[in-house]
């Protein structure tokens, strides 16, 4: 556990934000030097975005592939340090996902070592905060398979994430004709219509109460319009984020949109995951299921989360894929943590999995 620690505190000190592309390089390189001795050792860059692979096979097909990703939000310096108090770890990506990264580098190495009954690769790219591309790039182009995908992004100790929401994000330019403002019968207020539209939409599409009500939710993130307080706008942006727990939602939602303006308006997709559900029938999926209850001595609970991640893309491309992770929370928080106990145990539950 210490060795696991002492390599966690170099990942931490590596301020990977979007817009240090230096020091996302400087991370891989760290992750390369530490176990080139160990894995084949292969680097990709997608649109600049910098990209490790370990593996212990020199073709693209594996058993088993463990995706993360060293990309963190920004934060103080003073969190780029990873601190320990009692049973909590801090710093900024220590939850999201660098220890559990550097656990599941670990766990599956010390397993190669005794064992090669299993061709393995690890993805580390560096983009998953921004739209994760890169595991797709990984998968749809350069054409890595495997029979299971594990990403330490989601669940918890005893939590195996199964299903996700689809993610939408869409921008909708509702046009007008701008006046002054003391003419309004002289204008086509298109801010009028943004209200009347979000309306209606939610009329339609109520938003869960909490994590439990499993149905579609639709938010308004973003406006955009006006130019001067005493002139009508010319037209208005709205930026609608919706996670849909089905397609028919998602293409209800878009067919709602278009019914309600009719004309005037432009509709563009930003960006688009669909949902993940993965079979809690799936051999790979029951074999974790069996060593979270040997090294934990409880039972795993096969769980949804409203968010989404990189897994969608191993599904999408007919690898079954799922979450799972230490316990901790503060995620994109000032006090981000992840429980040194936990760190040990999602350890332990890897190389139980792999020698399985």
């Amino acid at each position: 556990m210490n060795e696991i620690i002492n390599f966690l505190q170099k990942l931490i000190k590596c301020q990977t934000t979007e817009d240090r592309t230096g020091e996302k390089k400087k991370c891989l390189r760290i992750i390369e030097k530490k176990f080139s001795r160990d894995f084949f050792i292969k680097r990709y860059s997608f649109k600049n975005r910098p990209i490790l692979v370990l593996s212990n096979a020199k073709n693209k097909k594996v058993d088993f592939i463990l995706a993360g990703h060293i990309d963190v939000v920004p934060a103080k310096g003073e969190n780029f340090k990873l601190k320990i108090n009692g049973s909590k770890m801090y710093g900024r990506g220590v939850f999201d996902m660098k220890a559990s990264l550097a656990a599941s580098i670990f766990a599956i190495r010390d397993y190669l070592r005794k064992n090669n009954n299993l061709k393995v690769a690890i993805f580390i790219t560096s983009d998953e905060e921004i739209d994760g591309l890169s595991t797709k790039y990984l998968v749809e182009k350069m054409g890595y398979k495997a029979n299971f995908a594990i990403l330490p992004d989601g669940g918890s100790s005893t939590e195996i994430v199964i299903y996700q929401k689809g993610f939408l994000q869409i921008k909708v330019t509702i046009l007008g004709k701008s006046a002054h403002a003391s003419k309004p019968w002289q204008a086509n207020d298109p801010i009028k219509a943004a209200v009347f539209l979000y309306k209606k939409l939610l009329t339609k599409f109520p938003n869960p109460k909490d994590k439990d009500d499993w149905k579609t939710s639709l938010n308004l993130t973003k406006i955009i319009g006006g130019e001067a307080a005493n002139q009508t706008a010319r037209e208005v942006c709205l930026y609608f984020d919706i996670r849909y727990v089905n397609n028919r939602d998602k293409d209800g939602i878009i067919k709602e949109i278009r019914n309600i303006l009719k004309d005037g308006y432009r509709l563009e997709t930003l960006a688009e995951n669909g949902p993940l559900n993965v079979s809690g029938k799936n051999f790979y999926l029951r074999r974790l299921e069996d060593s979270v209850k040997k090294v934990t001595k409880k039972k795993a609970k096969l769980v949804r989360e409203c968010g989404t991640s990189d897994a969608v893309f191993f599904t999408d491309n007919k690898i079954p894929a799922v979450l799972f992770r230490p316990d901790g929370g503060g995620d994109h928080q000032e006090k981000e943590w992840v429980n040194k106990a936990s760190l040990k145990c999602f350890y332990d539950v890897l190389l139980d999995f792999l020698g399985g």
